[in-house]
């Protein structure tokens, strides 16, 4: 991993970087003298076009909000900028969240996904995601997947799917078919006739980290497959959120999707402490980040070798061992200063967002008491609660009342927060 002040990474050690990361002002690494305005605004517009036309994205973002004046120029070039390997990340989870596929909810702020146009979806398993049933073939399944997408970002020209390797380690060659390979050609080939579609294969396993190869689909007749990248590293962006009013559904949404990205956050933190032992290593000797290991190492190879065979980089609190001396995650001693007081910065902020995370959560729970079902504040929450549902179109027609008992995937969201005999509570 790239070392960055700012990484976030999920669970199986996928970079990925919210979008407020990667539109933020590059830090100056020493403060600059002050200096006069410059009549920007005098200079001939050709002049100004150029400027902004060497602009990076996260200036050019910056320009958006600036002014009325460079507000124009800068939004016509920032979404005009398709060069570089950034693609904007959706996995499967926040474009069909709560596991119902036939109406979609979209977390992600819509009037943003309105306007890209290079999208990376993480779709899992591939093969079972569009895998034909005795209900829907894959056709009707890649059919009413296209429609969604093209729905969520009509803007869309370049579209990735990612997710697991099928058991089959290669496609299918001339002449060979394979079911699982045949599914994702068909929906690869039935995406809409001004997008273009690749297949990123997560390639890693037990013994190898993860690692994406990027191939290319076409049919002539048979589908054929071509890697475009054996290692496809692409910078893989979150979109902005979507904004709520303060209601129990917004605060809801808000507090779970918060909830996610300080998770990334956290593990990002916790890579961030581990890799001081190897950057900032005294004498060239490396040592093992956890505290009652006394290995050292002259090669990083060998110390990564080392924390994956012997599972000693799950340290940090997001790994369950708060409290335990021995499993605390501290940067190495040979840090230095301005580094540990960048990383302890992030923490109090990360700290202070999780507090008000938790206040929404709170919040919500004050409504949705899921021990006292009949009170008139709880019938208040569900009054509302349900209203907000319909209006966002949140949930199918029919789906909220059952036997006159309200059901939905929502209210299994509700009871995994807030009911403690909940197989997946997840609690305060």
């Amino acid at each position: 991993m790239a070392w960055d002040l700012n990484l976030c990474v999920d669970y199986t050690h996928k970079v990925l970087v919210p979008f407020h990361f990667f539109v933020q002002p590059k830090s100056q690494r020493s403060p600059t003298p002050p200096s006069q305005p410059f009549p920007f605004f005098n200079l001939p517009t050709d002049i100004q076009l150029i400027v902004y036309e060497s602009c990076d994205l996260a200036t050019l973002f910056q320009l958006m909000r600036t002014c009325s004046r460079t507000r124009g120029p800068a939004t016509k070039l920032f979404w005009a900028n398709t060069s570089g390997n950034f693609w904007y990340y959706i996995s499967d989870w926040s474009l069909f969240a709560y596991g119902t596929r036939h109406h979609p909810i979209i977390q992600h702020c819509p009037e943003f996904a309105q306007r890209i146009t290079k999208i990376e979806l993480n779709l899992g398993r591939l093969e079972f995601t569009f895998a034909e049933d005795e209900r829907l073939s894959t056709a009707t399944r890649a059919q009413d997947f296209w429609t969604k997408v093209c729905r969520a970002f009509p803007a869309v020209k370049r579209v990735v799917l990612s997710g697991k390797l099928p058991r089959r380690e290669l496609p299918p060659g001339a002449g060979e078919s394979d079911k699982n390979y045949t599914a994702i050609a068909t929906v690869v080939t039935m995406a809409p006739p001004h997008v273009v579609v690749h297949v990123a294969f997560d390639e890693g396993n037990s013994a190898r980290p993860q690692r994406y190869a990027l191939w290319q689909v076409t049919n002539s007749p048979e589908p054929i497959w071509q890697v475009l990248d054996k290692d496809w590293t692409p910078t893989r962006i979150f979109l902005p959120p979507r904004k709520f009013a303060s209601s129990p559904l917004g605060d809801l949404v808000t507090f779970t999707r918060r909830d996610h990205d300080l998770h990334l956050e956290v593990r990002g933190m916790d890579w961030l402490k581990i890799e001081t032992y190897a950057r900032y290593a005294l004498d060239g000797v490396i040592h093992c980040p956890r505290l009652d290991c006394d290995s050292t190492f002259a090669e990083r190879s060998q110390w990564k070798q080392h924390l994956d065979s012997t599972s000693h980089w799950r340290l940090g609190p997001g790994y369950g061992y708060v409290g335990e001396e021995m499993m605390e995650l501290l940067c190495f001693k040979g840090t230095p200063v301005e580094v540990q007081d960048a990383l302890a910065a992030r923490q109090q902020r990360i700290d202070a967002a999780y507090r008000q995370t938790k206040t929404l959560q709170r919040r919500v729970g004050c409504g949705w008491d899921w021990s006292e079902e009949k009170t008139e504040q709880r019938r208040l929450f569900e009054e509302q609660f349900f209203a907000q549902l319909r209006d966002e179109n949140f949930a199918a027609p029919g789906e909220l009342l059952m036997d006159d008992q309200h059901t939905c995937d929502w209210i299994d969201c509700l009871h995994l927060y807030y009911d403690p005999s909940h197989v997946y509570y997840a609690g305060e």
